[in-house]
């Protein structure tokens, strides 16, 4: 369960999801060595993002089975980024169920909430989703196609 702790701890991708962030943070070439993502929290914060963009929520997968993760150190490194892209998904998330003024007071005065950082995760694995789905096809087999697609 995901908590307003979540990025202060280690974070774990779980079953499909972490098939999904291992595809897209491999070698889409072994000649060039090319990747789509370098690495598993620049993925994250990307799909953040997308998750929003295309209003994309989902849970999170309940295999325990096959995971991946991201270090808490790791979050550290990209702390300014996230808590900007934090912010976005809170403001502009969820305007169906919340009116402007409730979406800025739980953006800019009481963000660091349980509620708002489960939606933030259902974003970010809704905007994986959408990534993975978007290039992740068969008929993709060098970089140059990955680049075509996205």
């Amino acid at each position: 369960m995901v908590d307003k702790n979540m990025l202060l701890k280690n974070y774990y991708f779980y079953g499909k999801h972490a098939d999904m962030v291992k595809a897209l943070t491999d070698k889409v070439e072994e000649e060039s060595g090319a990747k789509i993502f370098s690495n598993n929290v620049e993925l994250f914060i990307y799909s953040a993002m997308v998750g929003l963009f295309y209003n994309h929520r989902t849970k999170p997968d309940s295999d325990k089975s096959k995971q991946t993760n991201i270090l808490a150190e790791q979050f550290n490194g990209k702390n300014r980024e996230i808590k900007i892209v934090f912010k976005f998904v809170t403001l502009l998330g969820n305007q169906d169920k919340y009116d402007e003024i409730t979406r800025l007071n739980k953006t800019f005065r009481n963000p660091e909430t349980d509620e708002n950082y489960k939606a933030f995760e259902e974003y970010v694995l809704g905007g994986l989703e959408e990534i993975y789905d978007k290039l992740m096809i068969k008929s993709n087999t060098y970089y140059q196609d990955y680049l075509t697609s996205l």
